[in-house]
């Protein structure tokens, strides 16, 4: 902070008021509950967008054509599930198959003899893995739900499938769920 300060007062004077704490700029801060560590406009812009015709319509007529949009959109990924065939939904798996030479070739995982792992990196850092908490010290699996690199490399050093450390909100069993509720 005190570099900041240096660098830009405004900037620093605007990261200390009391209205924006820490939890709404920094991902140190993020809640790990959710498992989204996105913090930037796009969402609501997307839907904005999305919602364009309505906007300028009376409210009972909005929410009408936005159940029907959302219906619809329902509709449509439904579909789109029960065609896949993996366990994990698309974009998850892709993240981890992508990531799994960074894991082998940049991280050494080094057990405490249990399910806590120090994970050196080819940089020189060091995190800690716990794979029952299903937490690394550098909080990306925390906030995302979906394993590091540093957890890769842990899972992979205990010979296991990284598919099995990612949130059950990205599991394709939670989709076939939802259709009961």
């Amino acid at each position: 902070m005190n570099e900041m300060k240096s660098l830009d007062n405004d900037a620093y004077k605007w990261m200390t008021v009391p209205e924006t704490p820490a939890r709404h700029w920094c991902r140190a801060f993020f809640n790990t509950d959710v498992d989204c560590d996105i913090m930037i406009n796009n969402i609501c812009e997307s839907f904005n967008a999305w919602i364009l015709d309505a906007r300028g319509k009376p409210p009972v007529t909005i929410f009408e054509e936005l159940r029907v949009k959302l219906m619809r959109r329902i509709a449509v990924r439904k579909e789109k599930m029960k065609g896949y065939h993996g366990n994990i939904c698309p974009k998850p798996k892709a993240i981890i198959e992508r990531d799994k030479e960074k894991a082998a070739m940049d991280c050494i995982a080094t057990f405490n003899g249990g399910d806590i792992a120090e994970v050196e990196n080819i940089e020189g850092s060091k995190n800690v893995v716990n794979l029952v908490m299903r937490t690394c010290t550098c909080r990306r699996w925390d906030l995302t739900g979906i394993p590091c690199k540093h957890a890769k490399s842990a899972i992979y050093m205990k010979r296991e499938d990284p598919d099995d450390y990612v949130a059950a909100c990205y599991l394709k069993k939670t989709e076939d769920l939802n259709e009961y509720l």
